[in-house]
């Protein structure tokens, strides 16, 4: 047993006041404290750099992967012409002259340096001469082929993968024109190439052709937002980007060669993986036990690097399965950036060969660009590996030609055989968004806009979803619900069945819990869990899965109540970071204690226990998660249940708040509102038993929100008009989404949206608000949409000016320079409304406006002033006529009224 460590834990609470984003390659310090029940790893980050932007420019990572294994299948696809174009060119290349390291790669590359700050001479400064520039490359190249003698160490386990690829990159030698270059283009200062579309226009005009050089763009304000401290963005192999001259890496001159340490100029490295098709090693940010036999199709989609739940691991810190990270490489953000997987480098190496990046390092171009001299006549071997990002597996079952109509749901059910270890639910071969959500025993349901589901996945139109599931039941049917977020076509459901390497041969786990969304505040009273563990139990874990929020403690003890001081297993690990604890002894009850040293959130709980899947133990199923209001009845069902061997002959529910039943499926209704854990136990005819606990969530009555839609709303078509939800309220919750319908088939998410018409018209608009249970609210306005803004004619340039008198509608007049001037108005009455616009001319102009008599400072239904530029627009009103008192003084500025326009010109 042992006592924590204080100073740690203050140390743990000074890393939570910084920001919760790790930095691409910044310089991370760990504490560690070793003792005989646990490790700890504390991380924290230096302030050096910013994140890498690959995650957010604007490309789906998974989209370009499936789009890309379809036009190699295709050979009519604009990426096989240009493969086999490029085949027919380097079989009549000219003779190969060249001394070019046998099947290296040579990647031609100009690059664009922007500004003062680094077009300048001074070495010791920021500057980057050719030298410099060199230098970085060459220190890259020296990260890509594994001869960098300056990188970190690298666990044991790790180099037994590491790989690397025989790849270099070498500035061109000539330009696209055939001149003699060095390869560096300098430049005027600019900024912006880092965002995703914004600067596209000034890309493709400085780009050099994408299909003969690796466009490099060295800046300081990546995006054009004052920030001069982020590193670098890359855009993955795509053939479109390439052709519209956009394929590229962006990055900090601050950040390159001898301008940064020696760690953290290996962003390049980083970001040039990016450039090869590599994600993140922590790509979606998510660890879970139900992804490990599926590791080709999750995460990172590279089964040799670990999966990892954070950008902030560091020191091989130990993920949601106790597997140690592979913090060493070069797509995490690292302290110690030191390798590539051979997963890694087969996936680049597939990247050198596709469309869009197997013109640059072909003997062609390398002539072309002036590197001749490194020319080979050796193979460039690949082996067809690196390009699949789909499960594979037995197959279960299959559905073909599925389609569906936007708002549709499409429900399927499979028995999942006895004995599988690891199940997946694919959807694929659709281009729209179709939704996938999958649940144990019962068919996922939708509540508004919330669905009830164990298991979710909706992602972006045309990305494949997938859900997967550790040890699933075979007693008990699985349900997957299609919800049609679009209309959807050419669909196919796939269930498939693998071999789990996590769990040992013919064993089986069973789950006890799995909460998701957990979160409590510093004080708030800690949360305790018991679990029944079988005597024939070879392995009992208990994790709070890392990317949190927050800093909970998680202690955990075998027949007895863990404290603060006392526990079997207490990982006590850094803000964010996985609490993983493992008990290799089972037989009796699992005692879980949850502490919220800080404030936590969005925490995933998990316990279960691995057997001999021959045990002979009988099976309990609770087929939680339950929900319900207060006083309510809830319907409790143990379906599923089963002993392989012999019988059950007794079923006991605890429900949490002191009741239970022997019913097999029990009707309860709970007296409080809160959340309890239910527990079934069940007993066979040799005294054997089995437990399997669901949570249950108690509510009052819940209160639809609702929605204010604040219309209606006037505009012009092609002019942006400004919606608000302002005013709207959940009064017993909170408000979760908001969806506007504009009425001319365009929506939006945002509470507060703008919207620009196309066609003038009368349009319907609904704002529905969904709160977190998932009731909805409508509400519903006009807007009026007339043509165009018409534009304010000049009346000064073909007139005289006046200076009183009436003002007819749709006329322009010329004012004159009096101090005073007044107007009349005819026909009012009889419109709507009323536009006075003003404008043209030097000056300052004050309006007032009354109808039905002459306007003062005291007496006016509207005024407008400033310079010449004024607008009154309000309802015309019920006398005949209307006056305007023009004052201020100005010179050759027009005036003109409009008649049931909804703006001023």
């Amino acid at each position: 047993m042992t006592h924590k460590n204080n100073s740690v834990k203050l140390m743990t609470l000074l890393l939570t006041l910084s920001s919760a984003t790790a930095l691409a390659g910044s310089s991370l310090k760990n504490a560690k404290i070793d003792n005989a029940q646990f490790n700890l790893n504390q991380v924290a980050k230096q302030s050096v750099g910013n994140v890498c932007g690959t995650d957010t420019n604007s490309q789906n990572w998974n989209q370009i992967q499936k789009r890309n294994k379809f036009d190699l299948k295709d050979k009519f696809s604009q990426a096989s012409i240009r493969l086999n174009t490029l085949s027919k060119k380097e079989t009549n290349t000219q003779v190969v002259t060249g001394n070019g390291v046998a099947g290296r790669y040579y990647i031609p590359v100009v690059v664009h340096v922007y500004g003062d700050e680094f077009n300048c001479t001074d070495e010791t400064a920021m500057c980057l001469t050719e030298a410099k520039i060199i230098d970085g490359l060459n220190r890259t190249n020296e990260d890509f082929l594994g001869t960098n003698t300056l990188d970190g160490p690298i666990s044991d386990t790790f180099s037994a993968i590491r790989e690397n690829l025989n790849i270099e990159f070498v500035l061109a030698k000539k330009d696209p024109s055939g001149n003699v270059t060095n390869g560096i283009v300098r430049h005027n200062a600019q900024s912006g190439y880092g965002d995703g579309a914004k600067f596209d226009n000034q890309i493709a005009a400085d780009a050099w052709d994408n299909f003969k050089y690796m466009n490099v763009y060295i800046q300081q304000d990546l995006y054009s937002d004052g920030k001069t401290n982020n590193s670098g963005v890359a855009w993955y192999p795509q053939l479109s980007m390439s052709e519209a001259g956009l394929s590229r890496v962006v990055y900090n001159g601050k950040y390159l060669g001898k301008n940064a340490s020696e760690n953290f100029r290996s962003v390049l490295t980083h970001e040039f993986g990016h450039w090869l098709n590599l994600p993140h090693t922590f790509d979606g940010d998510v660890c879970s036990i139900h992804q490990a036999a599926f590791c080709a199709a999750t995460g990172d989609n590279n089964c040799d690097t670990p999966q990892m739940s954070s950008s902030i691991l560091q020191d091989n810190a130990p993920n949601c399965l106790g597997q140690a990270t592979n913090t060493e490489n070069f797509m995490h953000y690292s302290d110690n950036y030191a390798m590539y997987t051979q997963g890694q480098v087969q996936r680049m190496t597939a990247a050198l060969h596709g469309a869009a990046r197997a013109t640059l390092w072909s003997n062609n171009n390398l002539i072309s660009t002036g590197l001749g001299d490194l020319t080979s006549t050796s193979n460039h071997y690949w082996d067809g590996s690196g390009l699949d990002i789909a499960p594979t597996g037995d197959v279960i079952s299959e559905q073909t030609n599925l389609s569906g109509n936007k708002g549709n749901i499409d429900n399927h059910q499979v028995t999942i055989p006895k004995g599988t270890q690891a199940v997946a639910f694919y959807l694929d071969g659709y281009t729209q968004d179709p939704d996938l959500y999958v649940s144990k025993g019962t068919a996922p349901s939708k509540n508004g806009d919330t669905w009830v589901s164990d298991f979710i996945s909706f992602k972006s139109a045309g990305v494949p979803e997938l859900v997967t599931i550790s040890a699933p039941s075979s007693n008990v049917n699985y349900h997957s619900a299609i919800d049609a977020f679009t209309d959807y076509s050419n669909a196919r459901l796939q269930v498939l069945a693998v071999d789990d390497e996590t769990l040992c041969q013919g064993c089986e786990r069973i789950f006890l819990a799995e909460e998701n969304n957990l979160k409590a505040n510093k004080g708030d009273a800690d949360k305790s869990y018991q679990f029944d563990i079988p005597m024939d139990a070879t392995r009992v874990v208990a994790v709070l899965a890392g990317g949190y929020q927050g800093d909970p403690d998680m202690y955990v003890s075998m027949n007895s109540i863990p404290d603060t001081n006392t526990f079997d297993c207490g990982p006590f690990s850094a803000p964010r970071l996985s609490e993983f604890c493992e008990l290799t002894t089972g037989g009796g009850t699992l005692n879980v204690m949850i502490k919220p040293f800080l404030d936590y959130s969005d925490v995933t709980f998990r316990v279960y226990y691995e057997r001999a899947g021959d045990s002979g133990l009988p099976l309990a199923e609770a087929n939680g998660d339950y929900s319900g209001t207060l006083d309510n009845a809830i319907q409790f069902s143990s379906a599923g249940s089963a002993d392989t061997d012999g019988n059950i002959v007794s079923y006991i529910w605890d429900f949490g708040d002191g009741n239970t039943s022997n019913q097999i499926n029990p009707v309860y209704a709970y007296s409080s509102i809160g959340s309890y854990i239910a527990t079934l136990t069940v007993k066979d005819n040799e005294n054997n038993i089995g437990t399997d606990t669901a949570k249950v969530v108690i509510k009052v009555e819940n209160k639809a929100p609702t929605a204010i839609i604040n219309g209606p709303y006037l505009g012009s078509s092609g002019q942006v008009i400004n919606m608000t939800s302002v005013g709207s309220n959940d009064s017993d919750g909170t408000l979760v989404s908001y969806l506007w319908n504009f009425g001319d088939g365009q929506t939006s998410i945002n509470p507060n949206p703008e919207h620009i018409y196309t066609a003038a018209g009368e349009y319907i608009v609904t704002l529905r608000v969904t709160d977190n249970d998932g009731l909805t609210s409508l509400s519903t306005t006009n807007a009026s949409v007339s043509g165009p803004a018409t534009r304010l004619d000049n009346a000064c340039l073909t007139q005289n000016a006046v200076t009183g008198g009436r003002l007819e509608n749709g006329v322009a007049t010329c004012l004159g320079n009096s101090s005073v001037m007044w107007f009349s108005i005819p026909d009012v009455k009889i419109h709507q409304t009323i536009s006075i616009t003003t404008g043209h001319g030097q000056g300052t102009l004050d309006l007032l406006y009354k109808n039905g008599g002459w306007p003062s400072a005291n007496n006016k239904d509207a005024s407008a002033s400033g310079s010449t530029a004024t607008c009154i627009n309000l309802t015309a009103g019920n006398q005949y006529w209307s006056y305007i008192k023009v004052s201020g003084g100005a010179t050759n500025s027009t005036i003109i009224v409009d008649f049931d326009k909804s703006e001023c010109r």
